[in-house]
């Protein structure tokens, strides 16, 4: 075992750990109704209410690998959650369940970077999975260059390449969204998003664009349309057409209101309404901020300590006297298995002291191991909190964090440290 982890892996192992740690939250948000446009997918565009989701309208699933880029991870990690994100939102397609990444199982396989059709079913075999999405990226002169492929039955069905500006790196931007949404689309076909429509009138014909969408029943109707600017029409018998143009975005639920006149959501009283109903702030929720900005400091104590140990590491690692020793170790073993067979280099340190050094820095590694993973746990249960404070569990979005974190946080524990 080496003393020292390399600068990169370093950085690694913290973006992993953080990436993973709402998973703490996620025994908690398992216990929060399903958002309503996520949950239940109809299978008929015009009914009254949103389904409860059946085994025939779930859309296919399709696990994401997560992308690969050695030198542009952020970009990856972006980029990869927002596909999850949109998947998850649309009709056609769940995210599977376990999230992988693409680096971790190539070099687990022994396959190139970019790996050939050979390595990808043997990825499919090793994961059991029937499709998924994989890719590889580059960031070169503020663009982020993306080839991505989707495989499916022993071979890759579909491939697209694009590129997009290396300033979109928030999984929420939306311009980072309609990106993942554009290249789904060209592999997979048009997706549709969930439009809730209400309206005063009781029944009429919704029309997208001109084309017959659904119908309006007891004032409400749910449909699926793609993401992007259309027109929402409501035609009524004996009355005028009402129309809106509306912009149907990801990941939230897009609500259409087609009335001549700006009426009260039916229950906005209570809180149905598109906008969380207003007044004093509850003593929970007062007492969950509180606790959210302590685990914050606290993660962030922990993050410092294990960069200190980190650094204390690393000086231990350029020791002269260890340098020294390591030097006349024969290559191919580890310096502090020799030291601890008392392998004597002459000119270097004295296998006691070696020894001591290895036992020293094993501890900081631990400690530091620790300490960066009990940080980010911290860190992201804080957040989890102030979103939850902020009514933002049930989105897509959430659901998919909570999913890319608990797979990352496995891949995290399951590193050769």
């Amino acid at each position: 075992m080496s003393l020292a982890l390399p600068g990169f892996r370093l950085v690694r192992m913290a973006s992993l750990a953080l990436s993973g740690v709402v998973a703490i939250a996620t025994s908690a948000a398992a216990t929060e109704p399903p958002a309503p446009g996520n949950a239940s997918k109809p299978g008929n565009a015009g009914a009254p209410t949103a389904a409860a989701k059946t085994p025939a309208d779930d859309g296919a699933e399709l696990a994401v690998l997560g992308l690969a880029a050695p030198e542009a991870y952020e970009h990856a990690e972006a980029l990869s959650r927002a596909i999850r994100t949109v998947l998850a939102q649309s009709r056609q397609w769940n995210p599977a369940t376990g999230d992988y990444s693409l680096e971790v199982l190539t070099a687990a396989l022994g396959c190139p970077e970019r790996p050939d059709l050979m390595c990808l079913r043997r990825i499919a075999l090793k994961t059991k999975l029937k499709q998924f999405l994989w890719g590889v990226l580059d960031q070169r002169r503020g663009r982020v260059s993306v080839q991505l492929a989707w495989f499916s039955d022993g071979k890759n069905r579909a491939e697209t390449r694009f590129d997009y500006a290396a300033t979109l790196t928030d999984t929420l931007d939306s311009d980072l969204l309609v990106v993942a949404d554009r290249a789904l689309s060209q592999l997979l076909g048009p997706l549709h998003y969930p439009v809730e429509v209400r309206s005063h009138h009781a029944n009429g014909q919704l029309l997208i664009d001109g084309v017959p969408a659904g119908e309006l029943h007891e004032g409400h109707a749910s449909l699926w349309t793609t993401a992007g600017d259309h027109r929402f029409t409501l035609r009524v018998p004996s009355e005028a057409p009402l129309g809106t143009a509306v912009r149907v975005q990801i990941p939230h639920v897009t609500r259409v209101r087609l009335d001549a006149h700006v009426l009260p959501e039916p229950g906005a009283a209570a809180g149905s309404g598109d906008l969380p109903p207003s007044g004093p702030r509850s003593n929970q929720e007062s007492s969950d901020n509180t606790l959210a900005w302590v685990t914050l400091g606290a993660g962030a104590a922990m993050l410092g300590a294990g960069a200190w140990s980190a650094s204390e590491v690393s000086k231990i690692n350029s020791d002269a006297g260890f340098t020294a020793y390591r030097a006349g170790v024969p290559r191919g073993e580890d310096a502090c298995d020799a030291a601890a067979r008392h392998h004597v280099v002459p000119g270097g340190t004295v296998p006691e002291d070696v020894v001591r050094l290895c036992n020293r820095g094993h501890s900081l590694q631990i400690a530091e191991f620790i300490l960066l993973g009990l940080g980010a746990a911290a860190s992201g249960t804080s957040l989890y909190l102030f979103s939850s404070n902020s009514g933002d569990t049930n989105s897509a979005y959430g659901k998919a964090t909570l999913r890319a974190g608990r797979s990352s946080l496995l891949a995290l524990w399951g590193m050769d440290f």
